[in-house]
């Protein structure tokens, strides 16, 4: 290891503030070997401190650099290191910020898996609190430490977990480098805030080794700047060694638990998340270590009262307990088919693909020992961990020792689903994000095993509307549904988004059999694709209940189990019946979508629509023309000079907080009305009044579409805004046409 030589260092120091020193290169940075070698360490939290690069440099810079440098945080941290050292009788320091030169690759790698045995070795630890100004403190205060549940930064910190418990003398420092205690003097405080026992932060962890479980509990809360030192900080913790592959994200805590069990033999690995908060599914790994976040009284059980505990709460009278040879019990490894496991297992009532699984740990000191789920895909060989509904199954009793094999990728996948939606902005909305799990690279891949649904939630916060779109893999079933929330009520308050696409998630799982399939097209229809056989669409038009808005789903389906769904926002006229069924399309750009106005579309050449069952001529619009816009066709062109549902909404004189007023759904019809006070007839158009509409009078309404009607005279208004089929030419995949009444 590379150690500070705290004299020489302190004599450059001095020498700069006194104008006297030489630039000839001088060297306060050596190697010794940190078991036969006396020195302190520092344990610190970082801010804008100076690199080994930097440090070998000071005496070469010129004056504005190295002044620039020494009024740093970091260089002051290490001179106040050295004089604490210095006063202490001690001749070397290491200090990570500069003691490591992070350009070697592999000097990096070396220093992080001999971290834990160089704070070990020390003779004694400087933990600097920079963020405290007086005594240690005793208990929270959030008023001092806001953003760290109530205790100092360096608590929070990854790193630091390890910097506490390796050394065997630990001095603490307030931010004036005044000494505030040791870790022997503060060990109850101490337990308290990292959940650390007594006699591990005393004697370490040799003295009473607690489970993987517990130890990953220690870290569930701390946070590292890069995400793989999350796990790359662990490694002293469990003793060990493993190549640093920064890039590979939360890859790092995978392989930390591979590392692992390749040199341990605890079942408590698999036991993260005991109380089931989460619905994670797939590898029975952990994600990070805040999946161990409730294990801080898990503890391992010996052969012996694993077995005992097995007979006396999960086997029936009457029925032998399950034989394991020691070798069964007591060895498990990684294999290129899944951990090779030997586990007692009983199947779940009517889910004979679902089992549970008892491990050899517990909770409390309690004999039961802890069971999680597992689930069996008849096209693999072996087992994810299962994120159903517990209470929902029933396991039969008994258990039976199986050799398993539990798969620890996540890819286990029917396919994937690749979500567009680049043009839910034009209406106000915006995706808020996605529940549980995130949506990376738009793309959202399905457990086939455990068919843990995704929810994907939009909302347009100035209007408050809001919906919710669920992917799930369901063998064949609807892969895709849409969920409205209720209506936004001025003065109570909007559940958060997440809160929303939770209850979702729980409402996807416990309509299971309520889920309809997707229709298929029929073998006979015709198709301009040539791959036509392969794949098939469908379209979902849902409207948003006391609003103009549709949520447009479609639908591209393809026998790879490889999926693109696009999620748009129409304007709707409310005449449609929401939810609308799943409508097929063929794979040809001449079919459209048809929700709401019109009942019939001819493609002839001679471009007819019906609307309402009355032939009328149409001509397309531009790509973004709205529902409901009315203008001027010039060169065959479409000018938009406003749009109806605006200018209602402008033209309105009423005070909305009336509560004689609500929000409406406007209609647009031509037959069948019931009173002629109801309508209006522009000349061009026919308005019904807005339905739902309670007003003192109707000549209010009137009045509104009298006025609006001198705007469309001679104008061509908007009727319909069509979704196409997906097409096979286009990278967007999708056409939308706008047609307009002439």
């Amino acid at each position: 290891m590379r150690l500070i030589n705290v004299k020489t260092f302190l004599d450059i120091e001095t020498s700069i503030k006194q104008g006297v020193f030489s630039k000839s290169k001088v060297d306060f940075l050596e190697l010794h070997d940190d078991a036969t070698t006396a020195y302190a360490i520092l344990s610190h939290r970082w801010g804008k401190e100076v690199n080994y690069s930097e440090m070998v440099k000071l005496l070469k810079m010129n004056e504005e650099d190295r002044n620039e440098l020494r009024q740093r945080d970091g260089y002051r941290k290490i001179c106040d290191s050295c004089e604490q050292a210095a006063k202490d009788g001690f001749q070397w320091l290491w200090a990570d910020t500069c003691c490591i030169d992070k350009r070697s690759s592999a000097e990096l790698s070396e220093a992080i898996n001999s971290m834990y045995r160089w704070y070990e070795n020390s003779t004694k630890c400087y933990v600097y609190l920079h963020d405290v100004d007086g005594r240690f403190p005793s208990e929270p205060d959030d008023k001092s430490f806001p953003k760290f549940n109530g205790w100092p930064e360096w608590f929070s910190r990854g790193w630091t977990l390890q910097e506490l418990i390796a050394p065997k003398d630990v001095e603490f420092y307030n931010k004036g480098w005044v000494p505030i205690g040791t870790k022997r003097q503060h060990t109850e405080v101490l337990s308290m805030i990292t959940r650390v026992p007594r006699n591990v932060l005393i004697y370490g962890l040799s003295s009473h080794r607690p489970c993987v479980a517990q130890i990953m509990s220690w870290a569930a809360d701390r946070t590292t700047t890069r995400v793989e030192d999350r796990a790359y900080s662990l490694l002293g913790l469990f003793d060990v060694h493993m190549p640093m592959l920064y890039g590979e994200g939360k890859g790092a805590f995978q392989r930390l638990q591979l590392e692992i069990i390749r040199i341990l033999n605890d079942h408590s690995i698999f036991a993260w998340d005991p109380e089931r908060k989460s619905r994670r599914a797939g590898s029975v790994l952990a994600e990070d270590p805040g999946c161990f976040r409730d294990c801080h009284d898990v503890k391992k059980m010996s052969s012996r009262a694993f077995m005992t505990g097995l007979r006396r709460q999960f086997m029936p009278e009457g029925v032998e307990t399950p034989d394991a040879e020691d070798e069964q019990l007591n060895v498990f490894s990684v294999t290129n088919g899944g951990i090779r496991i030997w586990l007692p297992s009983t199947p779940y009532r009517d889910h004979p693909s679902v089992c549970r699984v008892a491990l050899a740990c517990s909770l409390n000191g309690d004999p039961v020992p802890i069971t999680i789920d597992l689930v069996y895909a008849d096209e693999e060989s072996n087992y994810s961990r299962y994120g159903g509904v517990r209470e929902t199954l029933c396991p039969l009793p008994g258990f039976k020792f199986q050799k398993l094999y539990l798969s620890y990728r996540d890819d286990v996948q029917r396919g994937s689903i690749l979500l567009d939606d680049r043009t839910i902005f034009y209406y106000g909305f915006k995706r808020c994000g996605s529940y549980p799990r995130q949506v990376a690279n738009n793309s959202i891949s399905l457990p086939s095993l455990t068919h843990d649904p995704v929810v994907v939630v939009y909302a347009n916060d100035s209007v408050r509307i809001r919906f919710a779109v669920g992917f799930e893999d369901r063998m064949g079933r609807e892969p895709v549904q849409v969920f409205w929330d209720e209506p936004y009520v001025a003065g109570k308050t909007w559940p958060t988004w997440e809160a929303y696409a939770e209850g979702v998630y729980h409402q996807m799982r416990g309509a299971r059999s309520r889920t309809r399939s997707v229709p298929k097209l029929s073998e006979g229809e015709s198709s301009d694709d040539p791959d036509s056989n392969s794949s098939d669409s469908f379209i979902k038009h849902v409207h948003l209940p006391r609003s103009i808005c549709a949520a447009k789903i479609i639908l591209s389906r393809r026998d790879s189990g490889n999926h693109t769904v696009t999620v748009d926002i129409d304007q709707c006229t409310g005449c449609c019946h929401s939810p609308l069924e799943w409508k097929t399309l063929g794979n040809t750009i001449n079919e459209l979508d048809l929700p709401g106005l019109m009942a019939k579309l001819h493609t002839s050449f001679t471009r007819d629509l019906y609307m309402d069952g009355i032939r009328v001529q149409f001509r397309e619009c531009c790509f973004r023309t709205a529902l409901g816009d009315y203008g001027e066709f010039v060169a065959d062109a479409f000018n938009r000079c406003g749009n109806i549902f605006e200018d209602l909404q402008a033209l309105a004189t009423f005070d909305p907080a009336d509560p004689a007023f609500r929000p409406v759904e406007h209609k647009i019809s031509g037959v069948e009305f019931t009173k002629e006070s109801d309508v209006i007839n522009t000349g061009n158009m026919v308005l019904r009044r807005p339905v739902g509409l309670s007003l003192p009078n109707t000549r209010h309404v009137v009045s509104l579409l009298k006025a609006l009607s001198a705007r469309l005279k001679n104008k061509c208004l908007v009727v319909a805004v069509l979704q196409c089929a997906p097409d096979p030419w286009s990278k967007s995949g999708i056409w939308s046409r706008a047609f307009t009444v002439t």
